[in-house]
């Protein structure tokens, strides 16, 4: 019992002093560099301050599926300003993402002495999800690994209860990430295929309908109230080598580049070896198998949103990292693992602060030039193609929503504000839907003055459109082009210039 007990504290210890140095990149800054984050942000601030935008949005008609990060983030509004609120949702999204590899691990192997589990599982949360900023996404993939935990341990409740527990966990995850409860649906079926193979007994495949039957009930009731709104088509990604890449992109454990990450999967992977023998619970092959199937014949695409299928990886690295058993050949070799896997995410916490701060010095100085744009002013955020660094990953790419911070000191409307009827709280009045659609929600890539011409020309007409339903003149026109390059000076005579910078250029039409 004493064992036990001690086990168990010193896996909440470890896991203490993992989300501690993990968070450390977080508490540095205000805003930290993951794309999406400042759309996020500016889209629960106009939905709390509807009536200052009704030029331009309007609430969404349908209740839209991952709202419960979003409804988190405007309930911490009441208690601390809203960069704090976003701030403190991300390190809650970690804390519940490696509490649910932690809980995971336990419910598959019953056993608390698990601690380097959810430590090996804090080098990765970092990745290509976290710098895209899919937060909804995330969350739900955290409460994912709880649900999955909750569903194992249950193993032995009442049927009655385990089809209330069922019924719960399927509206808590279809309210976070639609996406996360269909997941949850595929493993749970796999391992019962699983189960059903192994017995050699077909009973044994509907032998849990009490938590099938919820789960696929719940998630027909809510997809049922959406399918009369016209999200848009589905688009696939068939290129082979976006697959890989998005694989590659998986384990990316948020170290400067590539050969960074390699060497510490090297590091991680040999002082594992040395140090320990590492298992793999046999009944969730089907699972990982199930997963992975998914993430081939995912959309990339749907209802609007983006990168569906790129999502799924960083989920099956955490149910892989969760269905291990590593046990230690002695006490000496796992203090020596525990020391070396602490130094990594110190030594990653130090590099990604220090990149953090770099960040939001270049995002302070985009926003101060946007605190210059008029009230009831358009923004259309544009990309220079010809800079060497459009398309790359990189510091540009990440400014590409720092112009939705705007939002939260005037009354703007910034065309890279995501604002989707099947995603979002919020979407565009309908005088400005069509060039909103047109856009995509992403900056404008521009590689040659007749396309400049093209986009300023559909632009004006575009809020010229807007301004028969208000006074002329009444929506000011705005360019922010990024990484400006050989369409610097083009730009600069088509409007007045309002802020030239290293990074961007702002004009007003």
């Amino acid at each position: 019992m004493n064992r036990s007990v001690d086990a168990q504290a010193g896996l909440v210890l470890i896991y203490l002093a993992a989300l501690a140095l993990v968070l450390i990149p977080i508490a540095a800054v205000v805003f930290p560099p993951l794309l999406d984050y400042p759309s996020q942000l500016a889209r629960i601030f106009i939905t709390q301050n509807i009536a200052s935008f009704t030029d331009f949005y309007e609430l969404s008609p349908t209740l839209p599926p991952n709202i419960a990060g979003e409804s988190l983030i405007r309930f911490l509004t009441v208690f601390v300003p809203i960069e704090t609120a976003g701030r403190l949702f991300i390190a809650f999204t970690i804390a519940v993402q490696l509490s649910g590899v932690a809980m995971l691990n336990y419910a598959i192997w019953r056993r608390w002495d698990m601690w380097a589990v959810p430590l090996i599982g804090a080098l990765f949360v970092y990745g290509w999800t976290m710098q895209m900023g899919f937060l909804n996404y995330l969350f739900a993939s955290g409460l994912l690994l709880w649900a999955l935990a909750l569903l194992f341990l249950a193993d032995r409740w009442s049927r009655p209860m385990q089809a209330i527990l069922a019924t719960g966990i399927g509206v808590v995850l279809a309210f976070a990430h639609v996406v996360s409860l269909v997941l949850l649906i595929v493993v749970v079926g796999a391992c019962q295929l699983q189960r059903g193979v192994t017995s050699r007994s077909w009973g044994a495949l509907f032998a849990q309908w009490q938590i099938d039957v919820p789960l696929l009930l719940v998630l027909a009731l809510f997809m049922s109230a959406r399918v009369a709104v016209d999200g848009g088509p589905l688009v696939w990604t068939t290129e082979l080598h976006t697959k890989v890449l998005q694989l590659i992109n998986a384990v990316d454990l948020g170290f400067a580049d590539k050969l960074s990450t390699l060497g510490v999967m090297a590091v991680l992977v040999l002082c594992v070896r040395y140090s320990a023998r590492v298992h793999s619970h046999s009944e969730m092959l089907f699972a990982f198998v199930a997963l992975f199937i998914v993430y081939l014949v995912a959309p990339h695409k749907i209802a609007g949103g983006a990168y569906l299928d790129a999502r799924i990886p960083g989920l099956i690295v955490l149910v892989v990292i969760a269905s291990l058993r590593i046990e230690f050949r002695s006490r000496r070799r796992a203090r020596a693992f525990l020391a070396v896997v602490l130094a990594l995410l110190a030594a990653r916490s130090v590099l990604l602060s220090a990149d953090f701060r770099r960040f939001e010095a270049d995002a302070a100085v985009m926003v101060t030039a946007l605190d210059d744009v008029a009230e009831n002013g358009v923004v259309m955020v544009a990309v220079d193609g010809a800079s060497p660094h459009a398309g790359r990953w990189g510091r540009q790419r990440r400014l590409w929503h720092v112009a939705d911070l705007a939002a939260l000191h005037k009354p703007v409307f910034v065309l890279t504000t995501h604002a989707l009827p099947l995603q979002h709280t919020i979407v565009c009045r309908q005088r400005w839907q069509p060039f909103y659609e047109e856009l995509g929600n992403v900056p404008l890539r521009l590689e040659t003055e007749p396309e400049l011409d093209d986009a300023l020309l559909t632009f004006r007409h575009a809020v010229r459109r807007a301004e028969r339903d208000a006074s002329p003149g009444r929506f000011p026109m705005y360019v922010l082009l990024l990484g400006p390059h050989d369409l610097r000076d083009s730009m600069m005579r088509r409007g007045a210039v309002m802020a030239v910078e290293r990074d961007f250029l702002l004009v007003r039409l």
